[in-house]
């Protein structure tokens, strides 16, 4: 009951609005933020991916 009561506190002040909103941005922002570094470190990545699957290769060979 508790539960409830606080809920409809919050958003007869429209404080879980707010927090969604600002969850909602944050999360956009990250998303963007994490889109602008893969793009920009594009070939960085490319070796990393490329470097640990030939690892893997290696370490699969070994174990045959």
């Amino acid at each position: 009951m508790k539960s409830i009561h606080l809920k409809q506190c919050l958003y007869d002040h429209g404080a879980l609005d707010s927090f969604i909103e600002k969850v909602s941005v944050g999360v956009l922002s990250s998303l963007i933020g994490l889109t602008l570094v893969i793009l920009l470190y594009k070939d960085v990545f490319k070796r990393l991916v490329r470097d640990v699957f030939e690892v893997w290769d290696l370490v699969a060979k070994k174990h045959r």
